[in-house]
């Protein structure tokens, strides 16, 4: 007699878990199955891997009995501002977001590339994470809007254009701006005014130098004071009037440094380099090693009568006192403003993504320009 064989017939193909069938996902996944062996578009997959990479993704999983289990999917981190709507879920951190339509909102993305001609108006933030990208399109930040960035490693791949506006002056008043972009040619900024009424600021003679060519370009971080246009009206012969500059560039972005002198009083020039607001204490103290005493900024508190200041315009910040001035009540400077450091050791300023803050509606911009 022959012994009985108990033959087990398996016809249940394996289990897959964390991703389904047809299934689109804007973040990482990690498929998962209860037995036999995978590929993922053809290539030996392990179980539990975590997938990272957006594409079309096939995954076959297949037990020892023949039984197999067919998943496809999509990972896709990018959406789309398109048609009124964004195509993949709003934006966030994890999501690149590409604009093929103005979207006058605040954003929060992984990156952002233009793909259309936007403007982006007056009390919009653009958050991003990582890149900006434009290569074609006229991008147009109107003055109050602002671009951030999180990452100081990243450099852009986009010319986009921020219009920034003084406060009223009178023909011959100062303004004193700082571009924050690559690319802007200073005396583009103000056609208007003479060449001979653009300056640098030497910290070994203490004093402002006209030494400003036609090819001159903006540096990062370089403070530039110039005479409003000569077009404006003389003080007391008709209405102040705001001055609008456009620098237009590719956007600057995280850490870099510039020399920092102490020849004399230590007084350097400086300003903003960034598309978004900057607080001031938090300048002042990533630059420790260079001791800063004194911060001052150029304010349009007294006019220009006959060619000569009726008094001090300067406001002055002392990082253990504060401002001198009782009305300022906020560290923030804003896009385009320049400013001047005191050092009481010469070496090099940092700029990095750390200082750059987004405007809250409770804390004043310092915006002289």
């Amino acid at each position: 007699a022959t012994n009985p064989v108990n033959i087990t017939i398996d016809t249940f193909a394996p289990i897959v878990t964390g991703v389904v069938n047809n299934g689109i996902y804007s973040e990482d996944v990690m498929p998962t199955f209860n037995e036999g062996f995978a590929t993922l578009n053809g290539v030996s997959f392990s179980n539990g891997t975590i997938l990272v990479a957006e594409g079309n993704y096939t995954l076959i999983v297949t037990d020892i009995a023949g039984n197999s289990t067919t998943i496809k999917f999509v990972i896709s981190k990018t959406t789309i501002w398109e048609n009124g709507q964004w195509n993949n879920g709003s934006p966030d951190v994890t999501k690149k977001a590409i604009l093929r339509a103005s979207y006058p909102a605040n954003i929060t993305a992984k990156s952002l590339r233009f793909e259309a001609d936007v403007v982006v108006p007056k009390g919009v933030v653009y958050d991003i994470l990582e890149e900006v990208n434009n290569t074609t399109h006229q991008v147009v930040f109107e003055h109050g809007a602002y671009l951030i960035q999180r990452n100081d490693l990243l450099k852009n791949n986009a010319i986009i254009s921020f219009k920034r506006k003084s406060k009223p002056v009178y023909r011959l008043e100062t303004m004193d701006w700082s571009s924050p972009v690559f690319g802007q040619n200073i005396l583009a900024l103000s056609p208007n005014t003479l060449q001979n009424r653009f300056y640098r600021y030497d910290e070994k003679t203490n004093a402002w130098v006209n030494n400003i060519k036609s090819p001159d370009l903006f540096s990062g971080g370089e403070y530039i004071a110039f005479r409003a246009p000569n077009d404006f009206n003389d003080y007391g012969n008709g209405p102040s009037r705001v001055f609008e500059g456009t620098f237009t560039g590719i956007p600057i972005n995280g850490l870099f440094i510039k020399p920092a002198f102490k020849s004399n009083f230590g007084n350097n020039a400086i300003g903003n380099p960034y598309p978004s607001p900057i607080d001031l204490s938090r300048f002042v103290n990533i630059n420790q090693p260079l001791n800063i005493s004194k911060v001052f900024v150029w304010t349009h508190s007294k006019p220009i009568v006959n060619g000569e200041f009726n008094g001090n315009n300067w406001a002055v910040y002392n990082p253990t006192l504060g401002w001198d001035d009782p009305s300022i009540t906020s560290n923030i400077l804003d896009v385009g403003q320049g400013f001047i450091v005191q050092i009481q050791n010469q070496g090099l300023i940092m700029f990095n993504n750390s200082i750059r803050v987004a405007p809250s509606g409770n804390t004043p911009i310092i915006s002289y320009k």
